[in-house]
């Protein structure tokens, strides 16, 4: 299904500055309008906040890019709670197979509208690895949560017009995966860009309430500092049509964790569902 642009309703450069103000008068609570708050390739930053609560009924942040993201930066007593996050458009490729693969193994693919047709390697490790996209087929087959069913990688990459794909159109390619597809499966294809939500340097940060709903690497990150961060009904889900909604891994919490959640992610660059049923200070199981 073809992708709707976000309505951009609210004012996201006002909202940076309202964040960098409240900070540095040192507030203790600033409320966000609910609204769609479009970013763009900028980061969303909180910077040296303590002891402030900023908090939303719904706001959505809207991002793209590597440099688009939520960072919350040596924070100390902060909580960060009621925010939706999600990018457009989403920072991976998915095409529906219009026909079943044919006696040579070609299969046609439609790119619906609001999906990239090329994907921007986050850095380069020559010509393979995170340089390429990975691409991945999805069965038209359900699981129970109405998702479409993995069914494995493709030995092919979308770019330029030649090698395995042919580009028919602006959106339309025939492609030669090496890998049969039926009709109406989908292909997707990725690369690493970026983040989505990072605490950084932070202390007792409580982050609550979270949808992540697209993140082109790791959807929800705690990276060095003093830690007893509490993440707290965070979750990781594909909505609008799409199969996925983290390139990588959907969380990677590095310090101490005081928490309990039920995670919905993408890990292993694959989509299932993972129950985080035991937390303690230092890992998430």
């Amino acid at each position: 299904m073809a992708l709707i642009a976000p309505s951009c309703t609210g004012d996201s450069t006002k909202l940076q500055g309202r964040i960098e103000a409240a900070v540095g008068a040192g507030d203790k609570s600033i409320s966000v309008p609910s609204a769609d708050y479009c970013f763009g390739n900028r980061t969303f930053l909180i910077a040296g906040g303590n002891g402030i609560k900023i908090y939303s009924a719904g706001a959505t942040l809207w991002f793209s890019d590597a440099d688009g993201g939520v960072l919350l930066k040596n924070c100390i007593d902060v909580t960060f709670s009621g925010f939706v996050i999600d990018r457009y458009p989403p920072p991976f490729v998915q095409a529906i197979a219009i026909n079943a693969s044919g006696t040579d193994g070609s299969t046609l693919f439609d790119i619906p509208v609001g999906y990239p047709t090329q994907l921007a390697p986050w850095y380069s490790v020559g010509q393979a690895g995170d340089w390429q996209p990975l691409v991945y087929h999805y069965s038209s087959t359900l699981q129970p949560d109405g998702l479409p069913t993995l069914t494995g990688g493709c030995g092919a990459y979308i770019a330029g017009d030649g090698g395995n794909v042919h580009w028919l159109g602006p959106r339309r390619f025939v492609m030669r995966p090496g890998c049969p597809f039926a009709q109406n499966d989908s292909l997707v294809a990725i690369v690493w860009q970026g983040f989505s939500y990072t605490v950084a340097n932070g202390s007792r940060v409580v982050t609550e309430n979270i949808s992540v709903h697209a993140s082109g690497y790791m959807a929800v990150e705690e990276m060095d500092g003093a830690g007893g961060n509490v993440f707290r009904n965070v979750s990781v889900t594909p909505r609008n049509g799409r199969i996925i909604s983290s390139t990588a891994d959907g969380e990677c919490l590095l310090v101490s964790v005081l928490v309990c959640l039920i995670l919905r992610s993408d890990a292993c660059l694959m989509l299932c569902s993972i129950p985080i049923i035991r937390c303690r200070s230092g890992t998430a199981y």
